[in-house]
This record gives structure tokens, C-alpha cells and sequence, in this order.
């Protein structure tokens, strides 16, 4: 499980998780704006997601085809990556939906407990085709 950096731990201490946006059926992913900085409007976020909450502004490394190219589960923790970013297309196309299928997800799959985010590519390409 990822463990939280310092700035992370500043985060909780000085706003507070919300226990009520954990694991909430209905609403897979949740933001939370907790600051906006008054010169530039920056926004200091946090998001809730079924695999773990992340702070915004991140470091989001990408794992088009479920990994993240030359960097292991264990290094991407230690680098303290919140999130991963992939494709479904890429999934779909290499390794494919029955191996992800078989190895009982993509969070088993990539071995990454954290949360992922994935474009629906996937979807679009798998509607285009069936016109054909």
C-alpha cells in the first residue's frame, strides 16, 4: 500500500479527510478543492477513489500497455506516484481484455493497488469497428 510523503501527511493534518466521501457506492471518484491560492488560483485538491485518496497537483506516470516503461511497482511507490495513467486502447490492443480478464484485473495485473485512470479509447474504437 502507498504510503503518504511528508506533504501528504502536512495535507491531512491541515485538512482533514472526509469520512463520509470513503467508499461511498455511489460516487466512485470524488474532488475535493481545499485551497485556491489568491494571486495565481492555483488549486491545492484532493480526490477520493475507490483504490485510495491522492493529492492534487501530481505526478501522474503513464503505463499505456499496464506498465510503466523501465519502473517497477515497488520503484513507482518509493517515487511516491499516486496515480497511473493508461489507455484502454493500448490494454485492449497489448495485452488484451482475456489476460487482463484472467489475471483478475488491471490492478492485479499491473500490480499497483493504487488508483488508475484510463481513457475509453477502448470503447470508441470497439463502437467504430462494429459500424464497419
Amino acid at each position: 500500500m502507498r504510503q503518504f510523503s511528508e506533504f501528504d501527511r502536512y495535507l491531512l493534518e491541515k485538512f482533514p479527510i472526509k469520512e463520509e466521501y470513503l467508499n461511498d457506492p455511489d460516487r466512485p471518484l470524488i474532488y475535493e478543492l481545499l485551497h485556491v491560492e489568491k494571486h495565481t488560483g492555483t488549486r491545492l485538491g484532493r480526490i477520493y477513489t475507490r483504490h485510495g485518496i491522492v493529492h492534487t497537483p501530481m505526478f501522474m506516470p503513464v503505463g499505456t500497455q499496464a506498465s510503466v516503461k523501465n519502473v517497477s511497482p515497488r520503484d513507482l511507490e518509493e517515487i511516491n506516484a499516486q496515480f497511473i495513467l493508461s489507455n484502454t486502447y493500448h490494454l485492449w490492443v497489448r495485452p488484451g481484455d482475456d489476460l487482463i480478464a484472467e489475471a483478475g484485473g488491471l490492478h492485479k495485473f499491473m500490480q499497483w493497488d493504487g488508483p488508475i485512470s484510463v481513457s475509453y479509447t477502448h470503447l470508441r474504437a470497439h463502437e467504430t469497428c462494429a459500424d464497419l
